[in-house]
């Protein structure tokens, strides 16, 4: 019987529908409401950062480095700017910036259901099969809260993409499709997040492998069936066969080459170098500035590639080398280094409960009901929900399958084993050993077998897989185990209203009936205890944003996860046992509205907003210094103390529903980065995903003799900081630091909680002219407690501070020779007297962001140190009057600075920013990406060209 017209619409209205309800529920109010995103880094961090990538873009540059941040940082090289991502053309349209980077966010998180629903027609799922599939993905906690961290969204919304061509690939054995493989992941990189395109690379090499067995299986029963009926070959047969040999060599040869092309494992090598080079503009910059990163400093190695470096290196005859690799290896990872950081946001195992009852550990925001926070192992939180509903996740069940099955539908369920048991992360086998031995014998929390992490999955990821030490948070593999589950669903869907749905149905029956009598069950017990379960939420810690625990409330958010489940799951059960008697059309257009209000319930609070003037708004401080400061504001920097265990102390004493708005409103006025960053001011301190080692080197040690806080906090000596140039201090109230002054508000200023100002006097001008310097040699080694010795030598001098004014430090580079040129001027300095100096000049007369030139008048030669950060790619340049400019070698001064030599009278030089890495990567990434449109054109044209002719 043929379906009727109203049949044939019905699934794409119902689609449409939900979908569109589900993003007016969630995003109306900084669509229409004149909000913005306020939670963690979509509020501080992108919003900054892609507001100046697009200024800049805007104003005809394209933003390679920040000169605002850390005394410079090569904004390009560090992914999570996205400079160069294809997406970004939402940021030309003609729109204020706000609007610009909702729709951004936004459109991606539409990108992720369309796509995911698009995987799933491919794969032969019906409109609803396809449409549960679409809204589990993209609405589930573990994607939709990304839109707090932009760019893991961004790979969320490409990954189906990545799957579809990953699976035709390795089914039919297809180069193009390795190279639209390559394509996905490039955009991924370019999009901010090459983690996600290293994971779909291990789900393709684990396909690849479930493959190939399935062929030796295939061929050794097809082996066993002609060996069987196999006769034994005679003397004649064997002279023939070796007479066939030579004439048939040349066609075996072309034959080996012509599999060896279509090899799943090669097409697997081509997918990765395709991906390469076209994202290469992205990539070769990364890799130089990940390699220059905290990131990749390490004192005890961190897998076995570096164990063989540290043991090869150190030699193995010293008496640590092998116990310091064996430490790093399987011991605790130490707190405060990138090793430690790398399992932060690790996945609680008791979290599981969150995918059955939505919610059930409590909300984090805007008033604090997270109860979770009682268990003594609960860790940081990636995403607070990891809920994609309870159908989908009920009919994923039922489709699971490990050993037996479709191989597609066997890799999609060992993608969810693999990638959910890796975002466990920090609960390794050492961290259940420990739990065991203090629970259990009574052994010191304070001294573990091992390391925590050691022998988990993610552990052996970081251990065995090459490159992945550089990455970091177990949770960001969950969206591809997400992905997998809402895959699962759709099939579980067909099967269930499909041909074979008697026995999927009647399983999902039983399942839905036990879940809402157990949830029923749990409620009742909740309403029984209210007393007892308030008494132990009221012993929660405070949140430091969010206040203390709403017991009442984090009672109320459990009661209603049960009551959801079970509402939820009885509604399930009678439309399943409806759609056996009626048309299953309509049965599963209202299972697919059901799961819709089910995460739209589940998951309406997780967008955090605030009024868009709140960013418009000019910062307190900023108006307070801009007051005060009438120089130009390139030639000094502000330091804002680091926000840790700093906000404002009433926070933590009383909850507020608006928390959200104080929350922007206070960092926007204290300054906290990368708000500044539409501003001129430059910012001392910057935390981002990577910070240079060297530079980070120099505030540990300005730490160690610096001053400490009332919270414990130590903050930088104050001559280092005049060193950095930095005029302005923004910092907890009542924290003073020596050579500074105390800023007091006038009348007409408006004080900020919590916050004072204070001025430094002493501060350093950019440049400066230098006639004393010391030269070290190279540092052979960038182990952390090595360039932390280096870097006391520098700045502490037997433990006293050096006059960097007068006097400065150049280390050559390693590799270079004692004689070289620049070398040989430096030693040949002399110092200058009074008069000289104070007869000296040094001016910045051009400021932008890729070039910075200095009019400079020495008495006599002498080192020009510039306070911007020393980094591969800057070149420099001299010109005297009436000559042409002749290049000059730049030195690294006081361990992070620019020098460059200049000689007596008059002089012009130049900084300019041309890095080799991004003109290669521009290069190879040009040429990739015009190869592969003229590449589909040629497909396209050829395939019109093939219908013509069987047309006619």
């Amino acid at each position: 019987m043929m379906p009727t017209t109203a049949q044939k619409m019905l699934a794409p209205a119902c689609l449409t529908a939900t979908s569109l309800g589900l993003m007016l529920w969630l995003f109306t109010p900084v669509w229409f409401g004149g909000e913005m995103f306020a939670y963690r880094d979509a509020a501080h961090y992108y919003y900054p950062l892609l507001q100046w990538t697009a200024a800049e873009w805007g104003g005809g540059s394209i933003p390679l480095w920040n000169p605002q941040e850390n005394c410079g940082v090569p904004v390009l090289a560090d992914t999570t700017s996205s400079v160069l991502y294809p997406g970004k053309l939402w940021f030309a349209l003609p729109l204020d910036f706000a609007t610009r980077y909702v729709l951004y966010i936004t459109s991606h998180v539409a990108l992720a259901a369309l796509t995911a629903y698009l995987l799933a027609r491919r794969w032969r799922a019906s409109p609803f099969a396809a449409g549960v599939c679409g809204l589990s993905y993209a609405f589930c906690g573990n994607v939709l809260f990304q839109y707090c961290n932009v760019v893991y969204l961004v790979s969320a919304a490409w990954l189906p993409l990545a799957l579809w061509a990953t699976d035709a690939m390795l089914t039919r054995r297809s180069a193009w499709h390795a190279v639209a493989l390559g394509g996905v992941l490039a955009l991924m990189t370019l999009g901010g997040d090459p983690q996600a395109a290293y994971h779909v690379g291990l789900a393709a090499t684990l396909y690849a492998v479930m493959l190939w067995r399935r062929r030796i299986k295939v061929r050794k029963r097809s082996s066993s069936v002609m060996d069987s009926n196999r006769r034994e070959a005679t003397d004649e047969d064997v002279r023939r066969t070796k007479g066939r040999v030579a004439a048939e060599s040349l066609r075996n040869v072309k034959m080996f080459c012509r599999r060896s092309r279509r090899h799943r494992f090669a097409l697997l090598a081509l997918a990765a170098l395709t991906g390469f080079v076209l994202a290469a503009v992205q990539i070769l910059p990364a890799v130089e500035w990940s390699r220059r990163s905290a990131r990749a400093a390490y004192g005890k190695p961190r897998n076995l590639y570096e164990a063989a470096e540290y043991v090869s290196r150190r030699g193995a005859v010293r008496e640590d080398t092998l116990p310091n690799a064996a430490a790093g290896l399987f011991g605790e990872p130490v707190a405060g280094t990138h090793h430690r950081d790398a399992y932060d946001f690790s996945v609680a195992p008791w979290r599981a409960a969150e995918l059955l009852w939505p919610n059930i550990s409590g909300t984090s925001f805007p008033i604090n009901r997270r109860w979770a926070l009682l268990i003594p192992a609960e860790g940081r939180v990636w995403t607070p929900s990891l809920y994609l509903g309870l159908a989908p996740l009920l009919l994923a069940l039922t489709a699971w399958r490990i050993r037996r099955g479709p191989t597609r539908v066997r890799w999609l369920s060992w993608v969810v084993v693999v990638f959910a048991t890796a975002s466990l992360g920090w609960y390794g086998v050492g961290w259940l050993i420990h739990e065991i031995r203090c629970g259990v014998f009574g052994a010191s929390p304070d001294e573990p077998l091992i390391g925590m992490p050691v022998g988990g999955l993610y552990w052996w990821m970081t251990t065995l897989l090459p490159g992945y030490a550089y990455f970091r948070y177990p949770a960001k593999l969950l969206v591809l185990a997400t992905l997998a589950l809402s895959l699962l669903a759709a099939r579980g869907w067909d099967r269930t209203f499909g041909g074979a749905r008697r026995d999927a149905a009647r399983a999902i029956r039983w399942l839905l009936i036990a879940i809402c009598g157990v949830s029923l069950l749990l409620a009742a017990v909740a309403i029984i205890a209210r007393p007892w379960i308030l008494a132990q939420f009221e012993s929660a810690p405070t949140d430091d944003l969010f206040g203390p625990l709403d017991a009442p409330g984090a009672w109320g958010v459990v009661l209603l996860a049960f009551l959801q489940t079970a509402l939820v799951s009885g509604a399930s059960w009678l439309i399943l046992l409806a759609s056996r008697r009626r048309r299953s059309e309509v049965w599963q257009a209202a299972l697919l509205v059901l799961v819709a209000i089910d995460l739209g319930v589940a998951h309406g609070w997780l967008v955090l907003s605030a009024p868009r003037e709140l960013w418009r708004a000019p910062s307190r401080m900023e108006q307070r210094i801009a007051a005060l400061d009438t120089s130009d504001r390139s030639s000094y920097r502000v330091h804002r103390a680091l926000p840790d265990r700093w906000v404002p102390r009433e926070w933590g004493r009383r909850p507020s529903p608006d928390r959200a708005d104080e929350g922007v409103a206070w960092d926007r006025n204290t300054m906290l980065p990368k708000y500044p960053s539409r501003g001129r001011w430059r910012m001392l301190e910057a935390q981002g995903t990577m910070v240079n080692h060297d530079y980070l080197a120099v505030l540990n040690i300005a730490r160690q003799y610096g001053e400490r806080r009332d919270d414990e906090i130590l903050e930088p000596h104050g001559a280092v900081l005049e060193a950095l140039s930095t005029r302005w201090i923004i910092a907890p109230r009542g924290t003073r630091f020596p050579r500074s002054e105390f800023i007091a508000p006038d009348a007409n200023d408006e004080t900020v909680v919590d916050a004072d100002l204070l001025a430094c006097p002493g501060a350093f001008l950019r440049a400066w002219l230098v006639r004393d310097v010391e030269v070290m040699a190279p540092l052979t080694s960038s182990e952390p407690a090595v360039v932390g010795r280096r870097t006391r030598d520098v700045f502490f001098p037997d433990l006293t501070l050096r006059d960097l004014r007068h006097s400065a430090v150049v280390e050559p580079e390693r590799g270079a020779g004692d004689n070289s040129p620049a070398l040989l001027a430096l030693r040949r300095l002399r110092p200058a007297s009074v008069d000289d100096e104070t007869s000296d000049v040094c001016r910045v007369v051009v400021d932008e962001p890729q070039r910075v030139e200095i009019e400079v008048v020495a008495q006599q030669e002498a080192l020009l140190v510039l306070n911007d950060l020393y980094y591969p790619g800057w070149q420099a340049e001299i010109q005297a009057e009436s000559q042409a400019p002749r290049a000059a070698e730049i030195l690294r001064t006081d361990r992070i600075l620019r020098g460059v030599l200049v000689p007596s009278g008059r002089h012009r030089v130049a900084f300019v920013y041309r890095p080799r890495s991004f003109y290669l990567g521009a290069l190879l990434s040009v040429v990739a990406w015009t190869s592969l449109a003229v590449g589909a054109l040629l497909v396209f044209w050829r395939r019109r060209l093939h219908r013509t002719h069987e047309n006619a």
